[in-house]
């Protein structure tokens, strides 16, 4: 029996022309035959199932029933899954490039770690809006601040053994990102590439009030008070130099230059002129 690298599984409600571009995207790639294509449909009243039903030789599995909610919907996918990685690209979202698919499976370390992690493009009806590049380190703070996309991710399909938390509507799937990464510590690479053109019509852009109260009543569930408090202090800050160190790109020269400031600020006066010392040495060398 053949092995099936990845499952590619669309979750889709009464949206014909965001499956189809989805579709579009899926089918299009260079390592087609190395995946299986799950399509899970709320029972959409729109023709969202007559365009599935054009791409029927395509889809290896089916369905269309009313389900609870949108993780309750990727966990029928997940049990009809058997690739070894899980790809969830739902009805709007795009693969960036044709050849996405046959890139990630010719990494080194294809099947050889949990979670392989691109970069994203965000758009709104096909059409480009921003990019997204992920950390080549993935840290508590980036997950409790920012996140991963999820349509970005290849996930081993053990990881995702017990389906996705369906207490939260739009949070689950960052949940269990940090809850994989950070806490159970699993394998990942980052790799540069894109992987995924996510559709910012989606309501986890769209109602920023639920993300925010499901993103802190999940995290509080998963840390203790004291680590939810640090982890808090470290992505927004508490004194108002953190703030601001917080709110500038950790890549950038401002953002280095603050560090600087705030370490000779914030560090005995003993230890701070060490490294003023030390920096004049370095320089009239």
């Amino acid at each position: 029996m053949k092995e099936i690298k990845i499952s590619i599984i669309t979750v889709v409600l009464n949206d014909k022309e965001g499956f189809l571009r989805t579709a579009e995207s899926i089918t299009a790639q260079t390592a087609f035959k190395e995946t299986e294509w799950i399509v899970i449909d709320g029972k959409s009243t729109d023709g969202t199932t007559d365009v599935i039903e054009q791409f029927n030789d395509y889809i290896s599995y089916s369905v269309s029933e009313p389900d609870k909610g949108i993780y309750d919907a990727m966990n029928k996918g997940i049990k009809q899954a058997s690739g070894k990685y899980l790809l969830f690209m739902n009805a709007g979202d795009c693969i960036s490039d044709t050849k996405v698919i046959e890139n990630v499976i010719n990494l080194e370390y294809f099947g050889n770690v949990d979670y392989i992690i691109g970069n994203t493009r965000y758009c709104r009806k096909g059409k480009l809006k921003s990019h997204i590049y992920s950390p080549t380190k993935i840290t508590c703070r980036f997950l409790f601040k920012y996140g991963i996309c999820h349509q970005s991710a290849f996930i081993k399909r053990e990881r995702l053994a017990n389906g996705y938390n369906t207490d939260y509507k739009i949070f689950s799937d960052s949940e269990h990102f940090f809850k994989e990464l950070i806490i159970n510590n699993r394998s990942y690479k980052v790799v540069n590439m894109f992987i995924s053109d996510f559709d910012c019509d989606g309501i986890s852009l769209t109602n920023v009030q639920l993300s925010r109260s499901e993103r802190k009543k999940a995290l509080t569930n998963l840390l203790s008070q004291q680590i939810y408090d640090e982890c808090y202090r470290r992505a927004y800050g508490t004194t108002k130099l953190e703030k601001i160190i917080c709110n500038i790109k950790e890549n950038g020269f401002l953002y280095k230059i603050i560090t600087i400031v705030a370490i000779i600020v914030y560090t005995p006066k003993t230890i701070a002129k060490q490294i003023i010392a030390f920096l004049r040495k370095a320089k009239n060398q």
